[in-house]
């Protein structure tokens, strides 16, 4: 299954991103890509300008309507960002749409930054799992979104929830120990991990793609980094190899083979720690 990964520059012209974007997933599907990742809140470019809710759209919008229609004409399915627009309040989102133009995920993300100008929008509510069918291979999906990644629950719970496969569009500077982080993150749920971010002075590219295989048959270490893209505006692709990760994930100790769940009990419980009190946390907010 081949991934494209489309490392772009933000910008916040919503037109000039739909342009863009439909013209990156038919180069994608020129160079035989299954499925294109594009990076965090694609439409306005990660940007917190004084109008950006004029820039919100629904699930509804002409904008994710013409992605739509791109995957279905062109035989590809997109992962696309969005802010979005639902009722009164504002979310940070993503769009999973398969080879045929149909919503496989909707997700929100979940872990908002509430320390910084993201603070205006709602958090999402829950992981979401769906199966992904492609031309090639049917591979189970979910997403989690920049900060996401940042909190082992997220990674564990779309691992628990079926995941083989996580999307994470993204739109930070991804720096040594943010690598290492999706590392930990693909190794001890034994999923594989496709990260999109953008490039530029602010961003600095660093779109990455991590398989959980970590050990081969023999047990010998193995590097699970297989992408690491450099600063640059560009497509970038990754060969993802499910049936090797699929016998790894049958044969290895990890993800949820040896858990024990009965000790786990704290990880649900509302726990208040002085040390880590925010006051622009929303739970304390």
């Amino acid at each position: 299954m081949i991934i494209a990964i489309a490392q772009t520059k933000p910008d916040c012209n919503a037109d000039s991103n739909l342009k863009e974007g439909i013209f990156l997933c038919e180069k994608a599907f020129s160079n035989n890509a299954d499925l294109i990742l594009f990076p965090e809140m694609y439409n306005t470019g990660y940007k917190f300008s004084e109008d950006i809710f004029e820039k919100a759209i629904t699930l509804n919008s002409n904008y994710l309507n013409q992605f739509r229609e791109a995957a279905k004409k062109i035989g590809i399915a997109i992962a696309i960002t969005f802010l979005e627009k639902k009722n009164s309040l504002f979310y940070n989102s993503a769009l999973l749409i398969d080879m045929n133009g149909n919503d496989v995920v909707h997700y929100s993300k979940v872990h908002t930054c509430d320390f910084s100008s993201e603070s205006v929008l709602t958090p999402g509510s829950d992981f979401f799992v769906s199966e992904l069918k492609t031309k090639t291979e049917s591979v189970q999906t979910g997403f989690m979104i920049c900060f996401d990644r940042e909190f082992p629950e997220s990674a564990r719970i779309l691992m628990l929830k079926g995941a083989e496969l996580v999307l994470v569009p993204n739109a930070c500077e991804i720096e040594d120990n943010r690598k290492s982080q999706i590392k930990s993150r693909a190794f001890e749920n034994s999923v594989a991990i496709i990260l999109a971010n953008y490039c530029g002075d602010n961003y600095k590219g660093g779109s990455l793609a991590v398989s959980p295989v970590a050990f081969d048959e023999n047990e010998k270490s193995l590097e699970t980094i297989t992408l690491d893209c450099n600063n640059e505006e560009n497509l970038f692709y990754v060969n993802l190899d499910l049936k090797k990760i699929r016998e790894y994930r049958n044969r290895e100790v990890w993800g949820n083979a040896y858990r024990k769940i009965k000790s786990y009990n704290s990880l649900t419980e509302d726990i208040s720690i002085p040390d880590f009190i925010r006051s622009d946390n929303k739970k304390y907010g």
